[in-house]
């Protein structure tokens, strides 16, 4: 509702000012609106990414998905890594364009769903895939769900960022 929104926003905003006062740093719109261009950027190149999964067969497998969405959080340059992730992204293109991939066609398309991913994928993923499946999407905080819902760049930073 409006009501709750309003209440959300707020809160996002208290959060701005502590941790403002906390570092005795000022965070200024301009600063988030260029942030939020910046992670509005990473979720589009990982959303191109997870959709090269819908490809029968797909460019890659589920291990390899896993490795780059839980390996692209220990990234925090963001620059450093979104010039890695349009990298991946052309490779990827490249492998379709050359029908070259590490899965078969008639693979069963297995979506894990739910958290955390870190026990599953040691323990699940594997399995699928050596039984002649694909992980092809994960539905979790490693996956879709982290990169779903761009902010509203047109926005008011923090009502943006609250809406999201």
């Amino acid at each position: 509702s409006q009501k709750s929104l309003e209440l959300w926003q707020d809160e996002v905003r208290e959060l701005k000012e502590r941790l403002e006062a906390k570092f005795d740093v000022k965070v200024s719109d301009e600063e988030l609106k260029n942030s939020i261009r910046l992670f509005n950027k990473e979720r589009e190149l990982m959303g191109e990414i997870q959709n090269f999964m819908k490809l029968t067969p797909p460019p890659m497998n589920g291990k390899e998905l896993h490795a780059l969405l839980y390996g692209n959080g220990f990234i925090f340059d963001k620059a450093e890594q979104i010039s890695d992730l349009e990298i991946i992204v052309n490779k990827l293109k490249e492998c379709v364009r050359d029908k070259i991939s590490p899965v078969h066609k008639d693979a069963k398309r297995i979506i894990i769903t739910g958290c955390p991913s870190g026990g599953v994928y040691d323990k699940i993923v594997p399995a699928i895939e050596e039984a002649g499946g694909v992980v092809v999407a994960y539905e979790n905080c490693t996956g879709t769900k982290n990169f779903s819902n761009l902010v509203d760049e047109n926005d008011d930073p923090i009502s943006a960022i609250a809406k999201r």
